[in-house]
């Protein structure tokens, strides 16, 4: 009786949904729906927002999800609230793939939210260049554990040395050529980039060309990539190739956080609850954190849709991409380099931050709610 009459309030929801809007998707798309009902709390696939290249069969966004739903289980038990959360599966975009299931608040008076909770509002991307500082040990060997929970799924590997992380930004930039050359890839990724406050400010999505990080001369590079497509024809290739050299090299350690089973929608989720709370773990210890999520997706399209929108020479350098940063990492060949990304200690911070859509926008509450303060 006591779970029936139990309800969500709307200052409850609103929390709960904001934080898990705070959780990394690629290209800030932030592809999910929520639909509460009550004491429920229901986690779906925007179908507009997942639909990007990269974003084949929408494994993409799953992943993003997986780390949305982590921001709200961190959430739910710092508010104190009792639930039951289960993944439900991917069938269609018109069901959810996860959901909350709320009974009560806790009658003992919580004196210290989890410290992952005060981490939240604080993680960010931060792509500023780094002076190569090495992180101690101790914390990498933290990050490694955390990577480690819900049944060992995953796995976090990385290397420092700066031979090992030439050869990282070589693999990464030749990715990163692969997607400038590619018509679609071309496309969506200048439509993910907001060039002044006014775009930033009206779509709330995508990347803010400021949180690049990057000096003048290569904003207005980009916009000449951007305006005249056939000049991408005559870039030198071997530009291209050499963008991500700084910034790793710059970095600490370069990482890998990889699955040792199956690709499928429900290991993906997971995968994305662990990113976020490795995420979450190193800003606790003050670590900044950048992405490199295209290679890794790159792969999930040739391995698992082989054909799939590549040349057949664009997929065989791809295999071949994905087989070295194995052999870099030392990884076995039955594990999948999911997730790539490299740290740095530091007390810099972006100049910007990107924004995220209100959660109004993409939360449909079905009943009436308390209203409470």
């Amino acid at each position: 009786m006591e779970s029936e009459a139990f309800q969500l309030t709307k200052s409850e929801i609103e929390r709960l949904v904001t934080l898990g809007s705070l959780a990394p998707s690629g290209g800030n798309i932030q592809p999910w729906r929520v639909v509460v009902a009550s004491r429920t709390l229901e986690i779906y696939l925007d179908c507009v927002r997942s639909t990007s290249f990269i974003d084949v069969e929408r494994y993409a966004s799953i992943f993003s999800l997986g780390s949305f739903a982590e921001n709200v289980i961190i959430a739910s038990e710092a508010l104190g609230l009792v639930y039951d959360f289960r993944f439900i599966g991917y069938e269609s975009i018109d069901k959810p793939l996860a959901k909350f299931e709320y009974y009560r608040r806790s009658t003992v008076q919580v004196n210290n939210f989890p410290l992952l909770y005060n981490q939240i509002e604080k993680r960010i991307t931060n792509r500023k260049l780094f002076d190569g500082k090495i992180i101690e040990q101790d914390l990498i060997d933290n990050l490694k554990k955390v990577a480690t929970q819900l049944d060992g799924l995953c796995e976090l590997w990385t290397i420092s040395s700066e031979q090992d992380k030439k050869i990282a930004a070589q693999i990464l930039g030749k990715a990163d050529r692969i997607r400038m050359h590619h018509p679609k890839l071309h496309e969506q990724m200048f439509g993910e980039l907001r060039w002044n406050k006014q775009q930033v400010e009206q779509t709330q999505d995508g990347i803010d060309i400021d949180t690049l990080e990057l000096p003048t001369v290569a904003v207005k590079l980009l916009s000449i990539l951007r305006y005249y497509k056939v000049a991408r024809r005559f870039f030198p290739q071997k530009v291209i190739e050499s963008m991500p050299k700084s910034s790793v090299l710059g970095c600490s350690h370069f990482c890998c956080l990889s699955v040792k089973c199956e690709i499928n929608p429900e290991n993906l989720f997971i995968a994305g609850r662990i990113l976020q709370r490795l995420w979450l773990t190193a800003t606790e210890y003050n670590l900044a954190v950048q992405p490199w999520t295209v290679l890794p997706f790159f792969l999930i399209r040739t391995i698992l849709f082989p054909g799939s929108g590549f040349s057949e020479a664009e997929e065989h350098e791809v295999r071949e991409l994905g087989q070295k940063i194995k052999t870099l990492f030392g990884m076995p060949q039955d594990s999948f380099p999911l997730f790539l990304f490299r740290i740095s200690k530091t007390s810099d911070f972006p100049s910007v931050r990107s924004l995220r859509v209100p959660w109004e926008m993409f939360t449909e509450i079905k009943n009436q709610v308390e209203q409470c303060n």
